[in-house]
């Protein structure tokens, strides 16, 4: 099996149940054909995009915005997309602000929508809004989250007794538990859950960075807080502070040996699902995936003819077979 499209194609599918409440067949073969596309141009890195990307910070933002307008295939998918991802927006819209009551909490964008129905002190998005993300929302979690997922998936098939921990971890507490509360019972799932690669955005307008602990530069100043300027690029490179970051070790959240200072982001004290307004539906999304994957299937790897998996940064940070395509081949059997 290789994972290149069957895990984005399981994100997708998980994004559109519960952020559109829409099963995938219902946004059209065209939709699905345009979204592989994407995934395909983003899991490329050719000179030219590199040596594109680092001069696209010094270009002015109107700009870039109509280089979308340019005739590469590229931009034609890219457009292609946005008007899908926009029609689509507005159709479901349309059907879910005229749902019957009782139905607003069936997914996000009925939540959205209906917000205030539930509590009159809430506001509710206005459609034009909603419509505006949707391209986002399809796009931004799908990747990102099977991309992890396969690496996931990479490092349980190299290590079959942490597998099978993990595996009889699950099938006890989803015997016994019904919510989405069971996910956070287990606490192998959650510690092998507990990695992240690279974060980076840019500044959209002058801000600090206030530091929870101020520190001392050899200067003797005392510095409590970072100034970031307006189109500044701020890239957190969690992996290069991690003790030991080059081993898998899922237990070293498990034994005491990570200091838990104060909290921040939504889960595990990271900020690998972002905080606040911005946090990432990924948390939940890997919890199911790998619950149902590992629940029900073995994962081993296999006699790589093409070489030994490599590593590339594109969008995200992606496995590579040794012929440089982007995907794992691993051998799966049926346990239950």
């Amino acid at each position: 099996m290789s994972d290149s499209l069957l895990l984005p194609f399981a994100t997708l599918r998980a994004i559109t149940d519960v952020a559109l409440g829409s099963p995938i067949d219902d946004l059209g073969p065209e939709f699905v054909e345009v979204n592989t596309r994407l995934l395909e141009i983003a899991s490329t890195r050719s000179s030219g995009q590199i040596v594109f990307d680092a001069i696209a910070v010094y270009i002015p933002k109107p700009l870039l915005r109509l280089m979308i307008n340019l005739p590469s295939s590229a931009f034609r998918a890219l457009r292609a997309s946005k008007m899908l991802s926009r029609n689509i927006g507005w159709r479901l819209v349309r059907e879910k602000l005229g749902a019957p009551e009782g139905s607003y909490d069936a997914d996000i964008y009925s939540s959205l929508l209906h917000a205030d129905k539930k509590d009159s002190t809430k506001k509710t998005l206005h459609p034009a809004d909603l419509v505006a993300q949707t391209s986002l929302i399809l796009l931004a979690g799908q990747d990102t989250t099977a991309n992890t997922l396969a690496f996931g998936m990479l490092e349980l098939a190299q290590r079959p007794e942490l597998q099978a921990r993990l595996r009889e971890e699950i099938h006890t507490t989803l015997s016994t538990a019904g919510s989405s509360d069971q996910y956070d019972n287990m606490p192998l799932l959650n510690a092998f859950i507990k990695v992240s690669a690279l974060s980076e955005r840019v500044a959209l307008e002058d801000s600090v960075i206030p530091l929870a602990t101020p520190i001392t530069t050899r200067s003797g100043k005392t510095i409590d807080a970072i100034p970031v300027g307006k189109g500044q690029v701020v890239m957190l490179g969690v992996a290069a502070y991690q003790r030991r970051s080059e081993e898998f070790d899922p237990e070293r959240w498990m034994d005491g040996r990570v200091r838990q200072g104060e909290a921040i982001g939504p889960y595990a004290n990271l900020l690998s699902f972002f905080a606040g307004p911005h946090t990432c539906l990924g948390i939940l999304e890997m919890q199911t995936i790998v619950c149902d994957l590992i629940g029900k299937f073995a994962f081993s790897t296999s006699e790589n003819e093409d070489g030994p998996f490599r590593l590339r940064l594109a969008t995200t940070l992606q496995p590579l077979n040794g012929k440089g395509e982007k995907g794992a081949k691993l051998c799966v059997e049926r346990v239950v």
